[in-house]
């Protein structure tokens, strides 16, 4: 059975199989059958500069790499918390045009997902940087701050024979290096939690219960 790719009204291609021979309008039936968006034209939701939305991306991006590095000590601790709940305040912040943006960018990667394609769910992620891309340079340095912080002060900090010994270059480099694993290894753990207390409220399970499921299932990161 043939394969039938086409590009549809909301901007995504769709993928599906049929009968050979099948004409264009029958493809684009089958298509509006199974994704019914498809047919919709996107909306021009593009949310232009604004200053206070760069602003909470960069803090966002701050909070969000402190509260990577602090879940290396197990998602849902009371400070991981706290920085998801800072950072999550400042999303909120953020202007209606740039949330209407993100909204519709939601929809784009979903509909993406449910093509199966990997190219369209990777140009569906991209839009998000293209569509704002001083927001998502903000997000990303605020992000690297806590790294960099942690280069500065190893060599503000190292015993002077150390520093003297390595280099201040490769110390920096030593303590980015380390604290960037550990925020890898923090942002593991806590999407692991997210994903397996989701699992088990949707299986109607007590929340209670989900998140004492959920911290064991984070806990085995990073064990050998």
């Amino acid at each position: 059975m043939p394969t039938y790719t086409i590009s549809a009204p909301d901007g995504n291609t769709y993928s599906i199989a049929g009968p050979d021979g099948a004409s264009q309008q029958e493809v684009i039936q089958q298509v509006l059958a199974q994704h019914p968006e498809a047919g919709n034209a996107p909306a021009n939701t593009a949310a232009g500069f604004n200053l206070g939305d760069l602003g909470r991306a960069a803090g966002s991006g701050i909070a969000g790499g402190l509260q990577a590095l602090t879940g290396v000590a197990g998602a849902n601790n009371p400070v991981s918390n706290y920085l998801g709940d800072v950072s999550k305040s400042l999303q909120e912040g953020i202007s209606p045009e740039r949330k209407a943006e993100m909204k519709a960018r939601q929809q784009k990667i979903a509909a993406a997902e449910k093509t199966g394609s990997i190219l369209e769910q990777i140009k569906a992620g991209l839009g998000a940087v293209t569509e704002a891309p001083l927001q998502s340079l903000a997000s990303g340095a605020g992000s690297m701050v806590t790294p960099l912080a942690a280069g500065a002060a190893a060599i503000a900090l190292a015993p002077k024979a150390l520093v003297g010994y390595l280099g201040e270059n490769v110390l920096s480099r030593v303590a980015i290096g380390t604290v960037g694993a550990a925020m890898g290894s923090g942002q593991s753990k806590q999407d692991i939690f997210d994903r397996v207390k989701k699992e088990y409220m949707d299986a109607n399970v007590s929340e209670a219960e989900a998140e004492k499921k959920a911290m064991l299932a984070q806990s085995w990161v990073g064990k050998t």
